[in-house]
């Protein structure tokens, strides 16, 4: 070979050098060589960018110090391979240690290197750090594992339905475990097939919705009747539209729930309103000549449910109530407990697991043990809460007073204000009700407690009711600038009478209004707002029950003032119009 010859060989060698030399340090990616013994014989020089190590560090050095020891038979394995067939092995998933004591995933690529007799020279390594995606990985199977619990978990049915080009056809895609118990067919032979070969004619609703949900691109409610050989069921159905990155709608989502108890009960209901309707009818006669004594006997009943009502509901509500309170001094007194334990190994064991160390991360370790206690004293604050609303409730009720008993009008007043706390509060389109209280030193009063309460709640759902009307007719300023306010006052009028004063700055009442206010059945609300036995029924508590007087003064334009007056001591009570509370 001439001297040219050669000089130009050895200069297209030194470029092809130097051009693999130039990629493989600009390159993202490890690139290595490994002697058949597993010692790097060359690495490039980004292992100190991505693992933290200088090339000298490594070179000369086993790979087995690098790799996670629970890695390593899958490294082993695809190395051995690599020698005894000389194939290439690809996609082989590790974890490999940082310089600063971190794992990291690599991703990693084979190759084997032979002499000129068909041995292996070496391996050629490239690998790719893919710690991010397997970051991402793990928190899609956590989502993934999240909504297949919700998934599962529900009591509604949920199926997906393909959207089938032209989006005129929709093919039955998945469906979850409480959709086959409510399927009057096995919903398992449906998968595969389009709406219209499912179900036929019975599609052609649906498919009217389903199309709907395509036009408007949002969910669409409906309701469906399937009539079945063992009757009708009623469906309740919901389809949700699920987008691709194209913003296509490619799958419909329809939850489904079976409405057919709920429709039987409005259709029940409706056959009971259309009886009562027709009763009503026929008796409008009799109910005129017997008005007053109607009006009392079912406002006596009404007060017997809502008594046995409110006293039910704050019996149950006690009992689970005082469970919850009585465990959660036991609750903080164990993780009191826990919280000493967990310390004591952080304080003998400062350098945990790194795997705990990853979960107390996870968690936010520190923060949870300091706002555990915290939670439980909320919790805690919380039940106390509902204890005093049951008291409250109970005092309301008053059932087990049947006779006339000395009792705290304050109690009874603050009772009913608490039933009606939520008419009180603000409003979106309304500031709260002003509420102003002037107790008296009261002594207690010899009442029958439950009517007394019944006579709070209805004149003061009847001033609510008259200040509501007057600000739907004013702005927000204007009911800023006066809010609407209830004045509750309490006095001794003498050693024998108390007096109960209750206002409000509503719109008041004309004369010829409040001479017949007390009136049976008369009302100055719309249909349906109100049936003029509330104010009638007062006056004929505190007037024949209790020996007092209700009496009314009220200014158009300024507002109403309700006066209740009745005896501190009752001389006697006959025993047969004792209440039934």
């Amino acid at each position: 070979m001439s001297n040219e010859l050669l000089h130009q060989e050895l200069s297209a060698l030194r470029q092809s050098e130097e051009k693999f030399r130039s990629i493989v340090e600009n390159a993202n990616d490890l690139i290595f060589l490994l002697s058949p013994e597993g010692i790097f014989s060359y690495v490039s020089p980004n292992f100190t960018d991505i693992l933290g190590y200088d090339p000298s560090e490594i070179e000369g050095e086993s790979f087995v110090p690098l790799i996670d020891p629970d890695d390593l038979p899958i490294c082993y394995q695809a190395f051995e391979t690599a020698i005894a067939t000389g194939q290439k092995q690809s996609g082989i998933e590790y974890r490999v240690r940082h310089k600063d004591g971190q794992w990291r995933w690599h991703t990693l690529n084979l190759a084997v290197k032979k002499d000129s007799h068909g041995e292996v020279a070496s391996i050629i390594g490239v690998a790719r750090d893919i710690s991010g995606r397997k970051q991402v990985e793990q928190q899609l199977h956590r989502q993934a594992q999240f909504l297949q619990s919700i998934w599962d978990g529900v009591d509604y049915g949920i199926f997906v339905l393909d959207v089938l080009e032209g989006e005129t056809e929709f093919r039955y895609a998945n469906y979850n475990s409480a959709m086959a118990r409510i399927s009057p067919i096995p919903f398992k032979s449906l998968l595969g097939k389009t709406v219209s070969e499912a179900i036929g004619e019975v599609y052609i609703p649906f498919r009217q919705h389903y199309q709907e949900c395509l036009r408007v691109g949002q969910t669409v409610t409906f309701e469906e009747c399937l009539r079945q050989e063992d009757g009708e069921r009623w469906w309740h159905l919901n389809v949700t539209p699920l987008r691709n990155s194209a913003a296509r709608i490619y799958q419909l989502i329809v939850t489904v729930t079976d409405i057919s108890e709920r429709k039987q009960a409005e259709e029940a209901l409706r056959r009971s309103e259309a009886e009562l309707r027709q009763r009503s009818v026929e008796l409008e006669a009799t109910l005129r000549k017997l008005q007053s004594t109607q009006a009392q006997l079912i406002q006596t009943e009404k007060m017997s449910s809502l008594g046995q009502l409110v006293a039910g509901v704050a019996h149950e509500i006690n009992n689970p109530v005082n469970f919850i309170y009585g465990n959660l001094a036991y609750a903080n007194e164990y993780t009191q407990d826990l919280i000493h334990l967990l310390k004591l190994y952080q304080k003998h064991y400062p350098q945990p697991d790194p795997e705990i160390q990853t979960v107390a991360a996870a968690i936010d370790l520190d923060f949870l043990i300091a706002d555990l206690p915290r939670l439980l004293a909320s919790m805690k604050v919380g039940a106390d809460r509902i204890q005093k609303i049951v008291t409250s409730l109970r005092s309301f009720s008053r059932m087990d007073e049947a006779e006339f008993k000395a009792v705290d009008i304050h109690e009874g007043i603050e009772s009913t204000l608490l039933i009606l706390q939520n008419r009180l509060k603000a409003k979106r389109d309304r500031p709260e009700v002003r509420l102003i209280k002037e107790y008296g030193n009261l002594p207690l009063v010899a009442c029958y407690a439950g009517e007394m309460n019944q006579v709070f709640m209805n004149i003061l759902s009847n001033a609510l009711d008259a200040m509501e009307e007057r600000d739907t007719r004013r702005s927000v300023e204007e009911m800023q600038q006066m809010p609407s306010t209830l004045h509750i006052s309490t006095e001794v009028l003498d050693r024998e009478h108390v007096i109960i004063r209750i206002a409000d700055n509503g719109p008041g009442m004309t004369e010829a209004v409040r001479q017949r206010l007390f009136d049976p059945f008369f009302t100055t609300k719309p249909v349906g707002k109100g049936t003029g036995m509330g104010l009638s029924i007062s006056y004929q508590i505190v007037t024949e029950r209790h020996g007092g007087s209700l009496r009314c003064h009220s200014v158009p334009g300024q507002g109403s003032e309700f006066v209740i007056q009745i005896p501190i001591r009752q001389r006697s009570a006959e025993s047969g119009a004792q209440s039934d509370f």
